[in-house]
């Protein structure tokens, strides 16, 4: 293959990649009134803020492990540490925007490094397993460019208390209204000991649902005790977009 050619087939790939997060800026509103409630719910985002919420690679989805295919997948390599995080409502979840430490987190996998950019909670779980909803799911969001992002999802089940969660559950802030607080925290500590995954390629789960994002849902999920898991729901109990169509999406795992 000549040198042209090859760098021919380069630039189409990297414009291939680059189209869903063109289109996102190109036909999508900067803002929107969307929810999860009636009226502006995930079943007229496509309608009310973006049309691709309607495309055909749109996440969260159900993940059957029967059916998830064994492959030689990169592990995830998680470079983490305690940071000064920016705790922060902003009208549909509790999360992090701000890490306040840009580029002091951020994972591997094989030779591509993703900075971690944001976290955030959903309750119920976006994601299910075999049909079922846990309490609640963790997003980490990370990203290389604005059209490749990596996303690792932690589904949160009920059992004790989990301490490494403290720092954030004590600041908590109640609404779109209360002020960001500032918090100390190792996002590692809020992952499961093991790393093993389900990945498939999607979107992002909320408008404008831009079709840029491979998700890593953890096989193994953390616990959370029932007191925490309620202190989450009294401020965002159904703040989570239902399943959708996988359309022949092939779901892979490495154990």
């Amino acid at each position: 293959m000549s040198r042209a050619i090859a760098s021919t087939l380069i630039l189409a790939s990297a414009l291939a990649l680059a189209a869903p997060a063109a289109a996102a800026e190109r036909i999508c509103p900067a803002s929107c009134d969307w929810g999860y409630g009636p009226g502006g719910g995930p079943d007229r985002w496509g309608e009310v803020c973006c049309p691709l919420c309607d495309g055909r690679r749109q996440s969260p989805i159900d993940i059957l492990p029967g059916k998830a295919k064994a492959a030689e997948l990169p592990e995830i390599r998680v470079s983490y540490r305690e940071s000064h995080l920016e705790l922060s409502n902003d009208g549909h979840t509790i999360g992090v925007a701000d890490l306040l430490t840009p580029g002091a987190n951020f994972i591997e996998l094989g030779e591509s490094r993703y900075a971690l950019t944001g976290l955030h909670f959903h309750s119920l779980s976006e994601h299910t397993i075999g049909g079922r909803h846990s309490p609640m799911e963790l997003h980490l969001e990370h990203r290389r460019t604005s059209w490749d992002l990596a996303t690792i999802a932690v589904l949160i089940d009920e059992g004790p208390d989990n301490p490494a969660f403290a720092p954030l559950w004590s600041a908590l802030p109640a609404s779109a209204d209360d002020p960001a607080r500032t918090v100390i925290l190792d996002p590692d500590t809020l992952l499961p000991e093991s790393r093993g995954y389900y990945t498939y390629l999607g979107s992002l789960t909320v408008p404008n649902c831009a079709e840029t994002v491979t998700w890593y849902v953890l096989r193994e999920p953390v616990l959370l005790s029932a007191a925490q898991i309620d202190a989450f729901r009294a401020i965002y109990d159904h703040n989570y977009r239902p399943v959708q169509e996988p359309n022949g999406r092939v779901v892979r795992t490495r154990e």
